[in-house]
């Protein structure tokens, strides 16, 4: 606990830019909370320059006040969420740099963990939730991603039947009319139906909120309308018969 791990230093003897790396090859790609944290040092700076390198070579920068050593001393602390690919440590990188320095002071390249970040929530982006009336040949499945989600588990189902998975490990934000039929099987005219879409990142699962929507109730085949009226054509002839 009182290891000072590597350092490199802004102090005045040093001459030109100085840094340290971090790199390592995770085993799963997917999104990673990189984290890193120092010990306390009353000459540490407030403006510590990570430079985290993730999927594809993307750069990003996050600075860290080291000054605060004495209170978050071995705590860990987020320099940001990222995509990394699995086997690629070429682009899984922490480097701590002193190219933003011009004062005396020392920065302090400590442990680093990356940690799978907790996926979020979709949001609905189809049939409202608790829509009527929704035409059989319209109902259809529509989502935004939230952040950190690989890919998604798909629910579905009626109030009766409760919800069956109709997807798995699925990469896409939508599902036509035609697929969910395919999915799940065709749907019935004036039947309240559910669905759930469950995020996921590595060994992370987001649940859903649970929305619903009605279909249309049946319309009445021509025949069945042509065999009413008929009916009501005998019953107001027999009322006036009766009257008669």
């Amino acid at each position: 606990t009182d290891s000072w791990g590597l350092y490199i230093s802004a102090n005045t003897p040093v001459v030109g830019v100085r840094s340290g790396t971090y790199s390592i090859s995770l085993p799963t790609t997917g999104y990673y909370t990189a984290y890193t944290t120092w010990a306390a040092d009353t000459s540490a700076k407030s403006n510590a320059k990570f430079v985290i390198t993730s999927a594809g070579g993307a750069e990003a920068i996050s600075y860290q006040n080291q000054t605060l050593a004495a209170a978050l001393k071995h705590t860990w602390q987020s320099l940001g969420t990222y995509m990394f690919n699995a086997d690629d440590a070429a682009n899984t990188k922490v480097m701590l740099t002193n190219d933003n320095q011009n004062t005396s002071g020392s920065l302090y390249l400590h442990s680093i963990k990356f940690d799978s970040a907790v996926s979020e929530a979709i949001t609905n982006n189809g049939i409202a939730d608790g829509a009527t009336d929704v035409a059989v040949s319209a109902a259809s499945l529509d989502w935004i991603a939230g952040a950190y989600t690989q890919d998604f588990d798909v629910y579905f189902g009626d109030a009766v039947n409760g919800l069956v998975q109709i997807q798995a490990g699925y990469t896409g934000t939508s599902i036509s009319n035609m697929d969910l039929m395919d999915l799940y099987g065709p749907l019935q005219a004036g039947t309240t139906y559910q669905w759930r879409v469950d995020s996921r990142n590595l060994d992370n699962v987001t649940t859903g909120q649970v929305f619903s929507f009605t279909t249309a109730a049946a319309v009445p085949e021509p025949g069945s309308l042509l065999a009413l009226g008929t009916g009501l054509v005998g019953l107001l002839g027999l009322i006036r018969r009766r009257r008669a």
